[in-house]
């Protein structure tokens, strides 16, 4: 990913942390959200440190608040995705199958299966495990189309065309 205004979001995150502090004392489950959202931009403009700093933060918080185990998988998905991004492969292999495990083995988690499906795939693109990838992405597909979110198929459908011409280079 890469921001198509990396100044106005940047802005947008220093301003975001400026007004969120308080929110860990007073609504665990608003600090939660809006940091989420914050760590998200920081991976996006490859500020991974402070990403991963913030994800740690929010773990705490979901464990001090008791907010419960789709606040937490949310987190974990997002934090193994900041391992992807600092290349951290084995890392963020074991969270998202430990994730995909979690998902699995509670129906109320169901709804993020394709999301860790899709960031699986994605680390094993990443490592050039096109075969593995694939895999990963087509299971993925077959959720999105379930839930019938376009812009969902649509990203996943991309990754599978990208996937495909590289196995086609390789053969």
């Amino acid at each position: 990913m890469i921001p198509d205004n990396p100044s106005a979001m940047s802005a947008f995150v220093e301003k975001e942390l400026a007004e969120i502090g308080e929110l860990q004392k007073t609504d665990g489950k608003q600090f939660c959200q809006r940091m989420s959202a914050v760590a998200n931009y920081l991976k996006i403009l490859r500020r991974l440190p402070e990403a991963q700093n913030i994800l740690e933060q929010i773990d705490e918080v979901i464990k001090s608040s008791n907010l419960g185990l789709k606040t937490h998988i949310v987190n974990q998905l997002r934090w193994a995705d900041v391992k992807r991004y600092n290349y951290e492969f084995s890392a963020a292999k074991n969270m998202f199958e430990e994730s995909l495990i979690a998902i699995d083995s509670n129906p109320e988690l169901s709804e993020y299966k394709d999301f860790a499906l899709q960031h699986l795939g994605k680390l094993y693109f990443d490592t050039k495990d096109y075969q593995n990838a694939l895999n990963f992405f087509n299971d993925a597909l077959k959720l999105r189309q379930l839930k019938k979110n376009q812009e969902l198929i649509e990203s996943t459908q991309f990754a599978i065309d990208r996937t495909i011409k590289n196995l086609e280079k390789i053969l």
